[in-house]
């Protein structure tokens, strides 16, 4: 309906009505109203036909020269190259965010599996689990004293 500058315009109309009609009726000099309004019919005609006698006034000629116009169009179009090259670097940094991620989901669980494994390796070369495995299922023996067990972590 209104917009920002119409909305005062809006609840002031009445009161400016009155103002208008007041000043209209007032006489020549007072309020700033130089002329009478016109108060016959004939005098309304004859005023009517005066201004539709006037010459028509000529178009005015474009103010705005090639020169600016020109200068406006460049600039709209380097603010659009620049919005252009801003949203490529952003959907870029969004690709690149993306992969980062999908590469540390993979470094974690890669890190996970490793864990599993190290813990494998620890229960798989115990040295009780060897000895069970070398007496019971290659029928190896145990001389007491002489056996040494070396490991990795004694060294």
């Amino acid at each position: 309906m209104y917009q920002y500058g119409n909305v005062a315009v809006k609840y002031q109309d009445p009161h400016r009505r009155k103002a208008k009609a007041y000043i209209d009726t007032a006489p020549p000099g007072k309020h700033g109203n130089p002329k009478p309004a016109p108060r016959t019919m004939d005098e309304k005609r004859a005023r009517q036909s005066r201004t539709e006698a006037l010459p028509a006034s000529k178009p005015r000629a474009s103010r705005i020269t090639a020169l600016e116009k020109s200068i406006y169009i460049l600039s709209v179009l380097t603010i659009i190259a620049v919005l252009t090259v801003l949203m490529t670097q952003q959907a870029t940094i969004a690709q690149n965010n993306y992969e980062l991620e999908t590469y540390q989901n993979e470094i974690e669980h890669i890190e996970k599996l490793n864990a599993n494994l190290e813990t494998e390796v620890t229960a798989l070369s115990a040295p009780e689990r060897i000895i069970e495995i070398a007496t019971s299922e290659l029928g190896m023996q145990a001389e007491g004293a002489k056996v040494k067990i070396l490991s990795e972590r004694s060294r």
